[in-house]
């Protein structure tokens, strides 16, 4: 079963979750480049790039699921284009509370 027998919720969550991960990389080696450039005495140093690394790793299943509902659309646009505008209201609603009530549930 190759990748374009996946269904495109499945695709979506993986494309999105591959997105996150580069990201988190990036961002987590800026900072740590960052710090490394203090002072060798600072306390803080590393602290910024210990906060971006959990919080992209506590957004790793929020993440795949907005991927997985976006994938899950567009396999469904792809099937029955005319009933777009509903699924579309529908999961923006749904990523809308995702992304703001997961950290909340966390405890962020």
């Amino acid at each position: 079963m190759g990748w374009r027998d996946w269904p495109y919720w499945l695709k979506g969550g993986i494309i999105v979750e591959a997105v996150h991960i580069i990201f988190i990389i990036i961002f987590v080696s800026i900072a740590v480049i960052k710090d490394s450039m203090a002072t060798a005495g600072d306390w803080g140093a590393g602290f910024a790039g210990g906060i971006m690394l959990m919080f992209g790793l506590i957004m790793l299943i929020p993440m795949f699921i907005m991927g997985a509902i976006i994938g899950m659309v567009y396999g469904r646009q792809k099937k029955n284009p005319s009933s777009t505008k509903k699924i579309i209201l529908i999961v923006l609603i749904i990523l809308l509370i995702v992304i703001y009530l997961f950290p909340i549930i966390v405890g962020i």
